[in-house]
């Protein structure tokens, strides 16, 4: 009679190297949700699954639209910056952004209005993302290390400014030696001494 059609289907991905003439590979036994091999073509599909999908089928999209690290689909991934609606979607988006290795052209207007939504993850994701654009002003980096009312946020902007390194001018950097939280001290007194040893002049050492 046959094997039932349930044990084809499962012994498939097995025959299909003795059809190609090649070894069995552990991506075999073990297929992955997406193709090993993409292209700029494939990118369309990924878009119309935005508008269809539901949030985990768009959450997992997202993160594909950058392990595919094409320039379309970085393009897309930066586009849904301004029309995601969904906020723990909007915190995806924003941190696939900032783990590209190229980064796509974000569009600034809607980066700033996430620096200043009320969920603390979306602007923490969102100072991720800006410290790694480098048009973004390194004074607004300052302002946020320095002003952002929560501790790991001002932490973060500290260190989007330490990655800028000698790119700052210290000028920048001057008002946060002496702030009031002692890991943005410490992170403004590191990058000044990347830029330019400047530590000796970032303080007050009190005398005895």
């Amino acid at each position: 009679m046959g094997l039932p059609i349930i044990k084809i289907i499962t012994l498939f991905p097995m025959l299909l190297p003795l059809w190609e003439r090649r070894p069995l590979e552990e991506t075999d036994t073990f297929p992955s949700d997406y193709p090993t091999a993409v292209a700029e073509q494939d990118v369309p599909r990924q878009r119309q699954g935005l508008k269809h999908g539901n949030r985990d089928l768009r959450g997992t999209i997202y993160r594909h639209l950058r392990e595919m690290d094409l320039p379309a689909s970085r393009k897309v991934l930066a586009d849904s910056l301004a029309t995601e609606q969904d906020a723990r979607l909007v915190g995806t988006i924003l941190q696939q952004l900032s783990f590209c290795t190229t980064m796509p052209d974000v569009d600034m207007k809607a980066l700033d209005a996430r620096l200043k939504d009320s969920d603390s993850d979306i602007r923490y994701w969102a100072i991720r993302l800006a410290g790694h654009i480098p048009k973004f002003p390194a004074k607004r980096l300052a302002d946020l290390a320095a002003n952002e009312p929560t501790s790991r946020l001002r932490l973060a902007a500290a260190q989007a400014l330490q990655e800028r390194g000698t790119r700052l001018r210290l000028t920048v950097l001057r008002p946060l030696w002496n702030h009031a939280d002692p890991v943005v001290s410490a992170a403004s007194l590191a990058t000044a001494l990347r830029v330019g040893g400047a530590s000796g002049r970032a303080v007050r050492i009190p005398r005895e």
